[in-house]
This record gives structure tokens, C-alpha cells and sequence, in this order.
């Protein structure tokens, strides 16, 4: 299975302090700060809640109680996008699933 990961949807952006690099002339610096950090904030709820959506989609993929069609309609994306983004979280599952087998076996083997 080729795993093709989507990460960047996940990835945010540093939590670092942020200084405009062309300033709104008359207005003070701190507001201008304070306004590119409420916007940083707010750009990084967007992983979470893009993470949040994809694990609820494949669950409810898993349980079969929810349509993928219906899934497109409530998120508003192609249904093939849903697909993909199903498939995405179910590579991303066993992926880390094996990882976690791997290390279990790995503490009761033998030392080399």
C-alpha cells in the first residue's frame, strides 16, 4: 500500500511573535501585533478541526452509519474527496498501529 499522507492539513503554524512587516501608517504597532496574532490563532484551529472531521468521517465509514454521500453533503466536499480523506485517515491508522506493534514486540526481544 503506498502511503501518500496529506500532513500539511494537519501542521500548524509556529506559535511565535508576530511583527507586521509593512505597518498600516498611524495606527500603533501593538494593535496591528495583536491583530496578526488573533489571525494566527485562528488559522491554527484549523488542523484541529480538519483532524476532528476526518476521524468522524472514518468512524462513522467504519460503523456504516453514515452515508459517504451524505458525509459530501454535510462537509460540502466531492464525495471522492471524502473517500480520499477516509482512505488518508485509515493509511494514518495503520501506519501508527504498526509502529505501536513493532515497539511492543521490540521490548521483548532479546537483547543483541
Amino acid at each position: 500500500m503506498q502511503l501518500m499522507p496529506k500532513h500539511h492539513r494537519y501542521n500548524e503554524l509556529p506559535n511565535e511573535k508576530l511583527t507586521p512587516t509593512r505597518p498600516i501608517p498611524g495606527l500603533p504597532i501593538r494593535v496591528q501585533e495583536d491583530h496578526m496574532t488573533e489571525l494566527r490563532d485562528a488559522q491554527n484551529q484549523i488542523p484541529a478541526g480538519h483532524a476532528v472531521r476526518d476521524g468522524l468521517m472514518q468512524a462513522w465509514s467504519l460503523s456504516n452509519t453514515l452515508s459517504r454521500h451524505d458525509m459530501a453533503l454535510a462537509t460540502g466536499l466531492a464525495k471522492s474527496r471524502v473517500d480520499q480523506l477516509i482512505r488518508e485517515a485509515t493509511e494514518r491508522d495503520i501506519v501508527r498501529r504498526n509502529k505501536a506493534a513493532r515497539e511492543r514486540v521490540a521490548r521483548h526481544m532479546p537483547p543483541v
